[in-house]
């Protein structure tokens, strides 16, 4: 994964890989019981040594971890890909509550799936969502993500994997 691009373009926003330096803004953005409610690793209130911790995994290997700004420079969300264990990559994302609704999280998928398609292609991608959470459900059917007949590697979520490229 350290192949990925350290910035992604599009049209209303760009991704950059998190820094340390970005991690106050991050917890803010994330220390927040409608994010932390739906994630299924987190728990309100998010203790502060999470956000250090999230960003750190850009150090690794298998993580990459970019926040995805406005072009006023502020933090909308973050969105993440995961190497798993047998070559798949795994999605995962969060949007600010301030800016819920307003089509940045569809944006952000849709970056991040060009991306991999362009540096991975044919690798298998999917995310996992609760089943009850329905914007993100609509946000990742946008974004070429449909259910999966394989079981989601977190209790209590949907697997949804992304249709090949035509």
């Amino acid at each position: 994964m350290k192949h990925f691009p350290a910035t992604i373009d599009s049209v209303k926003l760009y991704l950059r890989l998190l820094t340390s330096r970005d991690a106050a803004e991050f917890y803010a953005l994330t220390n927040d019981p409608a994010i932390a409610n739906i994630i299924s690793f987190l728990s309100y209130p998010v203790p502060r040594s999470f956000a250090d911790e999230w960003i750190a995994k850009n150090l690794g290997t298998s993580d990459r971890i970019y926040g995805a700004y406005g072009f006023n420079n502020r933090l909308i969300g973050t969105i993440g890909t995961h190497q798993r264990e047998d070559g798949g990559i795994e999605i995962g994302y969060w949007v600010g509550s301030a800016y819920m609704g307003q089509g940045y999280a569809t944006e952000m998928l849709r970056a991040i799936v060009r991306m991999i398609r362009e540096y991975s292609p044919g690798a298998v991608v999917y995310a996992e969502c609760l089943p009850g959470n329905a914007g993100s459900l609509k946000v990742l059917g946008k974004a070429g993500f449909t259910a999966s007949d394989l079981p989601a590697r977190k209790n209590g979520r949907n697997r949804l994997d992304l249709k090949t490229a035509s």
